[in-house]
């Protein structure tokens, strides 16, 4: 027989190694719950009725706020058709201040008028788009999904227009990293919301200040430089440019962050954000395809024609000289571009729509549920296995498969037979062959 010895609370065997036994002694046991991954939002399938409702719109208010500070005032492009109605919005803006200052020299103040029309169309075009869109969600994708979207871009897009207009009557620039306006002082007056300056563009010109000195934002056909005020003027344009196109980069991150995890609390009530979302989860849910995907694809699509339309244009509306394609490659389009790929990657991981996943199930009343869930047609590959506890006692566990969508109104239904019962869920990444699932309610 083994000889045991023992000292300062180590166990050790002849034939074992030492063991900490400070671990494992016989203390109180206290019950902790656990809660991550998918499984973090089960709760929210829990609320009903006009809940969902009232969620939605609390989301579309939080999410109004973060726009307005993050989007609306920084010439960042979020894709989707609110990108290509952003785009619209800008450009019109732009025309009416070129109309109202035909020969403009300076700095000008955009008039009350011409910024409330830009504030309707930013978030009020978007909205009436939405209309034949919603009307498209009803029909083909499920009646409680298209109304609970509306909440939501109804909520988001009036209460947008609100903290926008609160804004702009207390002079607040909502730009709490920094500013992103263009350094070109012509543009930025005309309301042309991007990044594109390029002093190479530029006639090599500058105008004197009333003190004498070189005014760099100011650009005129007077007074010829020589090379060292023309190294200066390029050198000082360039870094101010290369800031704030770093500042966009820095709110692209901060509003990818923040959409990613309120548009995936809108799809795991059932609902959406409304526009391009009603495209992509059609596409996603009828043809099995990646959410993030999708969303990388036409957000990106969108986006482009946005600042195509928004900023380039625009832009090229004010200065001719601006149409090259260097221009169009400006740091808002590589930070909108970047807040796309971020975006879609950031709602995959909160929201894997397509993808299918291993739940095990430890009850008692494994055969209760199991039972239940065949009859519902669940799924076909559902069953009970048995597993040894320590103590030599068997336990039953159900094992199944479903789309990680479905796993918090899976685990819903399963709290009502043991709201005990542990539940745990893996995401399956490699594949081959078919699985039946219900058709998704419409």
């Amino acid at each position: 027989m083994a000889k045991i010895r023992t000292h300062k609370a180590i166990v050790t065997d002849e034939k074992t190694k030492p063991v900490d036994a400070g671990s494992f002694t016989n203390r109180p046991v206290k019950e902790r719950k656990f809660n991550s991954g998918l499984i973090k939002f089960a709760k929210l399938y829990d609320i009903y009725g006009y809940k969902k409702y009232f969620f939605a719109a609390i989301v579309g208010l939080v999410m109004s706020f973060v726009t307005a500070l993050l989007v609306e005032q920084t010439g960042l492009y979020v894709g989707g058709t609110s990108a290509f109605c952003q785009g619209i919005a800008r450009f019109v803006l732009v025309v009416i201040v070129k109309h109202e200052h035909p020969n403009i020299d300076g700095e000008v103040t955009i008039s009350t008028n011409a910024h409330m029309v830009y504030l309707v169309l930013f978030w009020g075009l978007y909205l009436a788009f939405n209309v034949p869109m919603t009307i498209f969600a009803y029909k083909k994708i499920s009646k409680k999904f298209a109304l609970l979207s509306l909440t939501y871009i109804v909520s988001c897009q009036v209460c947008g227009f609100c903290w926008s207009s609160i804004f702009e009557a207390a002079g607040f620039t909502p730009t709490f990293l920094g500013n992103t306006a263009t350094v070109d002082s012509i543009l930025n007056s005309y309301g042309v919301k991007d990044v594109l300056f390029s002093p190479k563009l530029f006639p090599q010109y500058l105008a004197e200040s009333g003190d004498g000195r070189l005014d760099w934002t100011i650009i005129q056909t007077a007074g010829n430089l020589d090379p060292n005020q023309k190294d200066f003027v390029i050198s000082t344009v360039t870094n101010a440019n290369e800031t704030r196109s770093l500042l966009l980069f820095l709110y692209a991150g901060v509003y990818a962050f923040f959409s990613s995890v309120f548009y995936a609390l809108m799809y795991i009530i059932g609902g959406s954000t409304a526009g391009s979302d009603y495209v992509t989860v059609y596409f996603s849910q009828e043809k099995n395809k990646n959410l993030g995907g999708m969303f990388i694809i036409i957000n990106g699509t969108f986006m482009l024609a946005g600042i195509l339309i928004g900023s380039f244009g625009a832009a090229c509306y004010v200065r001719p000289e601006y149409a090259s394609l260097s221009t169009f490659i400006s740091g808002n389009l590589l930070s909108s571009l970047l807040w796309v790929i971020l975006h879609g990657l950031l709602l995959n991981k909160l929201f894997p729509w397509s993808k299918i996943c291993r739940i095990h199930i430890y009850s008692n009343k494994s055969d209760e549920i199991a039972k239940y869930l065949r009859s519902i047609n669940f799924t076909q590959h559902t069953f009970i296995s048995d597993a040894k506890r320590s103590s030599g006692e068997t336990q039953k566990f159900l094992q199944t498969t479903c789309q990680c969508i479905e796993v918090p109104k899976l685990i819903s239904v399963v709290r009502k037979f043991d709201k005990d019962c542990i539940f745990t869920s893996q995401i399956i990444n490699d594949i081959d062959g078919k699985i039946n699932f219900q058709e998704h309610a419409k």
